[in-house]
């Protein structure tokens, strides 16, 4: 059974039903990444009726609020240290900041970072508009831990030069694939020894304006296989080898 490693699954309508579509499809872990405090409390309570998720506590960089409190987010962290599987998702977020607001999200990434370094967290990286900005910050910092770069929208160039420097960054590849024209590169650029999978689940699905679930996740698998020419029982395997790499398993 593979793993869904980012998803939001408390954002989802009719769960129960969802979760086991997803087995069904193959899919029988889930890292669940909360946003808010409200998502974190929520979160916690699915992982105590759901021994198959695992929850990320994280920050929405996009979100001026949150932003600005980050140290309380971080301290939640630390709080809850021995009950999370890492930290995320946080990053950076360019598609509609300004200057101003993209120093702030870059002195919060970095102090991110600094608390997985602490922690011995893995981290879970958003990026949006941001590939290569938050590749750069992640390279300062001397790409402490396990890094995974949720949903890479950038230039398959510079994730391709990124993992050259670091052999604990991987890559999730969602469901959206089946659409994306760049994610389909990026599929073609990254060594599959690189490749995780997640569903970012409510987003990112094969249809944009229908919500997302992790059974798509076996779309991403095809998809994958496709572009790669390798066959999906032979992709499998790869992963659930990538998987026990990310883990330390």
């Amino acid at each position: 059974m593979l793993t869904d490693f980012h998803c939001h699954l408390d954002l989802l309508t009719d769960l129960e039903d969802k979760l086991e579509r997803a087995k069904k499809a193959g899919i029988g872990r889930f890292v669940t990444s909360a946003l808010s405090e409200e998502s974190v409390e929520k979160s916690f309570r699915l992982a105590e009726k759901f021994p198959e998720i695992l929850v990320t506590i994280g920050l929405d960089a996009n979100n001026p609020k949150e932003v600005g409190n980050f140290e309380a987010r971080l301290d939640l962290i630390r709080q809850n240290k021995g009950k999370i599987a890492g930290i995320g998702e946080i990053g950076l977020d360019f598609l509609k900041a300004d200057d101003s607001e993209k120093e702030k999200q870059r002195i919060v990434f970095q102090a991110g970072i600094s608390l997985a370094e602490e922690l011995g967290l893995p981290l879970t990286i958003h990026s949006r508009s941001a590939g290569k900005y938050a590749l750069a910050e992640l390279e300062k910092s001397g790409f402490p831990g396990k890094i995974l770069m949720h949903a890479f929208d950038g230039r398959p160039f510079y994730a391709s030069e990124a993992i050259k420097k670091n052999k604990n960054l991987f890559f999730s590849i969602p469901p959206s694939i089946v659409r994306s024209p760049q994610k389909q590169e990026l599929v073609k650029a990254l060594p599959i020894e690189r490749l995780l999978l997640e569903s970012d689940a409510p987003s990112l699905g094969p249809i944009p304006i229908e919500e997302n679930e992790p059974a798509n996740i076996s779309l991403t698998i095809g998809k994958i296989s496709e572009i790669r020419g390798i066959s999906q029982g032979d992709l499998v395997k790869a992963i659930e080898e990538n998987e026990r790499n990310f883990l330390n398993q």
